[in-house]
């Protein structure tokens, strides 16, 4: 695998340069004895997650981010593809979550959603960033649930969209840390759903 001052791939005359692997599944690049760990998309998932019937919060989306993956200076972003349907006879409420270790890295204000026999769309961007330290983190993005009709390839104005920054984050990124992001309806009802349809999550 390697270190980062003798990475197992390296250039002739130059020990400290190359690439190595600090622990499974990870790759980073060593220049001169300091290890750069690569970017990209560390997980992705494309299997629905459909919350429904119940108003117990529930985890659409679930990722092991690796230790030391943030560092003092990376970010992960999570990009979310969903959509929400309440077809019942009465609003209901919706919140989704987004959690770094446990803590709550974004959130929405519960929200009463009307009705509509047809969906609307669901998308969540969020970026968690180191604050120069692996113990302090920073977390940014939207929450955007669409108009009625806007699950098919629609896009329309009247978007109820929450942004928001949480500027104080605590988590220690040196131990592996759950990202997940999560759905609760205020109401247990077959045609209530709150659905994931694509996630995925990279290093910045």
């Amino acid at each position: 695998l390697g270190t980062v001052g003798d990475p197992s791939l390296q250039f002739t005359g130059d020990v400290n340069t190359g690439i190595y692997s600090p622990s499974a599944d990870r790759v980073n690049v060593a220049h001169g004895g300091i290890g750069t760990t690569l970017g990209g998309i560390l997980d992705r998932d494309v299997v629905t997650a459909d919350v429904v019937n119940t108003v117990t919060e529930t985890t659409v989306y679930t990722f092991s981010v690796p230790a030391s993956t943030l560092s003092t200076n990376r970010a992960l972003r999570l990009t979310l593809i969903g959509d929400y349907l309440n077809n019942t006879g009465a609003t209901s409420a919706l919140t989704i979550r987004v959690k770094y270790g446990g803590v709550v890295i974004a959130t929405n204000p519960a929200l009463s959603v009307g009705i509509s026999p047809n969906r609307r769309s669901l998308s969540i961007r969020v970026m968690l960033s180191a604050n120069n330290a692996t113990n302090a983190q920073v977390s940014g993005g939207d929450i955007v649930l669409g108009p009625i009709d806007t699950a098919v390839g629609t896009f329309n104005t009247g978007a109820t969209n929450w942004v928001g920054v949480h500027n104080a984050v605590a988590v220690d990124s040196t131990l592996a840390q759950t990202l997940e992001a999560t759905i609760q309806h205020g109401t247990a009802d077959a045609n209530i759903s709150g659905r994931a349809l694509a996630v995925q999550v990279e290093l910045l």
